[in-house]
């Protein structure tokens, strides 16, 4: 566990679950009007052979957990790895909050594709919609930049 401030990052925990939905989907609902996420679908993560949740999964925690991050570990050849994360909109601080994270999901990325052959590329795929400008400035701290956008359809 680290400590930064008032805030620690710990290994995120299967009762950790119903407040990471309600800060994942209050961020999601300012951007969109929906949830992003049910608790059945985030505890599911907890059963993903690859995702060993002490391993691959923490949590910004103060009084309350105000952020959680999760790195699936990249199968063979070990090239790419793909990051989740979240801080709560009304976090204080939230800079701290995202920049922790940011520092551990770059890191547990970097081990997961340790394994990689040292003549190949390895890569991070990390997301944010457009009008999530904190997250955004979050990864432009980071020294991320964005290289590809998406676009979904549905009809309701």
């Amino acid at each position: 566990m680290s400590q930064t401030n008032s805030w620690s990052l710990r290994p995120a925990r299967l009762a950790d679950v119903p407040a990471l939905v309600a800060l994942i989907n209050a961020r999601y609902r300012l951007f969109t009007g929906e949830d992003s996420v049910t608790e059945s679908e985030l505890s599911g993560h907890w059963d993903n052979p690859r995702i060993v949740p002490e391993r691959d999964m923490c949590v910004v925690a103060g009084p309350d957990v105000v952020g959680w991050a999760e790195v699936e570990p990249p199968g063979e050849p070990f090239v790419h790895a793909e990051g989740w994360l979240c801080v709560a909109p009304d976090a204080p601080s939230d800079e701290t909050a995202w920049d922790l994270l940011l520092d551990w999901v770059e890191k547990r990325a970097r081990d997961g594709t340790r394994q990689a052959q040292p003549d190949l590329r390895t890569s991070l795929t990390l997301h944010a919609l457009e009008v999530d400008v904190e997250r955004r400035r979050a990864y432009e701290r980071a020294g991320l930049s964005a290289v590809r956008a998406m676009h979904r359809m549905r009809v309701d």
